[in-house]
């Protein structure tokens, strides 16, 4: 190797390592509202390390420019009461610079670089005393989540992160991929066999043999995953920033709660989220937020609230976007959908439940919004969020109350490979639920089922009342068939236990998904599963289905299953 290439790799290592402290760099800036003077030494450490890992590796305009920022960022070491907001939107364009810098070079695709602006801009610096405040227009709060350890803000966990950062070995996707299509076969294969196993061997050590495998390869797979899951953290950080520039732009004091970042999600699904999530924060400052006038004259207070959770909720990622603005005004929504004859022009508002409403702004190319901006509209892109979502296996809803504020809720799986899942059956068809969607089994008469006003069923379990969905009913659209026993499953779904009835519980299985095509594809299914039998199984989203009775659609499910599953 030349010496010429043996610097290229060494650069090529330090863009991707500074990358992880030039999003430290920035996270400090962000969390605090104050900044203490031990948040401002870890700046000017974080900066030092960058400036000397880039003169070690030959990147001398690089060293030069952060040792530029070094030395006006060392005058305010214990002095943090100088720091203002136009100080960290100095330094947050620091970290812009030098992120765009080292991604451009990480792709092989370098741009010409030039930071005299910003070292301009630092020259000639001063803060107004009208803006003597370290207070940024955004205040963010980190508020822990229900069942959730959330990530501390306080400075002295950084030595922590630093080790843990030290010990990190980063593996190319591709390769994680491999293993888990490997993983893959391995469990379509061990279900075929233990399937035959038990079908002509009866001795006991074939089933403990067969047990054993089971384990193994359940705990290959647990540890797989483990290498697939990344905290959305860095993620939630992105929409911090994002919601920070833009409430300076558009001059709206907006504060932000964050809960959830420990949350940990499979990296293939990361990468793909960003897009969707900062368009959707987008919209909750540019056209859910109101103007400082319209809040007033609403009775609100000026400073708005936007609210970003994660958590886990059977077995998948949710991922709550919250806005207490204007809200979705249903009608003009409505009204807008029958201008552009995407409904009947015969329709009646009244023919539509509000989710059915809200779901029309997710329709290609519908939009409320009169006016174009370089921001977002309210509308505008939102299929595209729906189809990326939709993509990962999740399901994007949208609950909306005018003049109150929206709440975007997405819901995805931790991984799309394998789960874990038992075999009930509903008329005759055999379906697999996750395991992580089952609270509890039981047993059940039609008698101790309720026919409550307006048609919904409830059946009172444990001294509480649980509604119930017949899937034999939703699924096939066999509502006048009503049996004398049932199985139900019950699931708690957003604090709400509902009972999902089925005709009888088979067995365990473990199954790799595989998509379905776009035209097998139901909101009610994840998708599908071939089994050690052989055949293929479609995989319920239980989740799904509870939020989509309400509008008491009922499908085919007797699809043909194409070749393509069944390996």
């Amino acid at each position: 190797m030349s010496d010429e290439q043996f610097y290229k790799e060494l650069q090529g290592d330090f863009y991707k390592e500074s990358l992880d402290l030039i999003e430290r760099f920035e996270l400090v800036l962000l969390n605090n509202e104050h900044l203490s003077n031990e948040n401002i030494n870890e700046l000017f450490r974080i900066a030092h390390t960058i400036k000397g890992g880039s003169a070690a590796v030959g990147l001398s305009e690089i060293s030069t420019y952060t040792h530029k920022v070094e030395d006006f960022l060392s005058q305010y070491k214990n002095k943090c009461e100088l720091f203002t907001k136009k100080t960290v939107s100095l330094f947050l364009e620091f970290s812009d610079i030098l992120r765009t810098e080292f991604i451009a070079q990480i792709s092989e695709m370098p741009a010409p670089w030039d930071p005299s602006g910003h070292l301009e801009r630092i020259r000639n610096f001063s803060d107004d005393s009208s803006e003597n405040s370290v207070c940024t227009p955004v205040e963010i709060e980190h508020t822990p989540a229900a069942s959730i350890s959330p990530a501390s803000d306080s400075t002295s966990n950084s030595a922590t992160k630093s080790k843990k950062m030290a010990i990190q070995v980063k593996v190319d996707n591709d390769r994680l991929d491999g293993i888990f299509n490997t993983i893959g076969e391995v469990v379509i294969m061990k279900n075929q066999m233990k399937e035959h196993l038990l079908r002509n061997l009866n001795d006991s050590a074939s089933v403990s043999l067969s047990e054993s495998l089971d384990f193994i390869i359940k705990d290959l797979y647990d540890k797989a995953l483990g290498l697939r899951l990344t905290s959305i953290q860095p993620m939630l950080q992105r929409l911090q920033r994002t919601l920070r520039d833009l409430s300076v732009q558009l001059k709206k004091e907006v504060q932000v709660v964050i809960s959830g970042e420990d949350t940990e999600i499979d990296r293939t699904l990361f990468d793909a989220l960003s897009e969707p999530l900062i368009h959707l924060v987008r919209n909750a400052i540019d056209h859910g937020i109101e103007s400082a006038e319209e809040r007033q004259q609403a009775n609100k207070q000026e400073k708005a609230l936007i609210q970003i959770k994660a958590y886990y909720l059977s077995g998948q990622v949710v991922i709550e976007i919250t806005d207490n603005g204007r809200g979705v005004d249903q009608e003009r929504v409505f009204l807008k959908c029958k201008m552009k004859e995407l409904i009947p022009e015969t329709a009646k508002m009244s023919d539509y439940t509000e989710d059915q409403i809200h779901n029309f702004l997710m329709l290609p190319g519908f939009s409320t919004t009169e006016n174009v901006t370089d921001i977002s509209g309210r509308g505008v892109g939102l299929d595209v969020v729906r189809t990326t979502v939709e993509k990962m296996l999740g399901k994007i809803s949208i609950k909306s109350k005018k003049g109150e504020g929206t709440t975007f809720l997405l819901f995805l799986p931790m991984t799309t490979s394998l789960i874990d899942g038992i075999v009930f059956e509903v008329n005759q068809s055999r379906y697999i639920v996750p395991v992580n969607s089952i609270k509890s089994i039981i047993q059940i008469t039609k008698a101790q089922i309720t026919h409550a006003p307006g048609g919904e069923l409830f059946l009172n379990h444990l001294q509480r009342p649980v509604r119930v969905i017949n899937l034999d009913h939703f699924l096939s659209g066999n509502s006048s068939v009503e049996k004398e026993n049932y199985v139900a499953v019950i699931s708690d779904i957003n604090g709400v236990q509902t009972a999902f009835l089925f005709d009888e519980v088979q067995n365990q299985a473990q199954a790799v998904v595989k998509p379905l095509s776009d035209v097998q594809k139901r909101p009610e299914y994840i998708g599908a599963a071939v089994l050690g039998d052989g055949f293929t199984y479609l995989i319920l989203d239980l989740i799904s289905i509870h939020l989509n009775t309400e509008t008491q659609k009922s499908y085919d499910t007797k699809v043909v299953l194409k070749k393509e599953y069944a390996a």
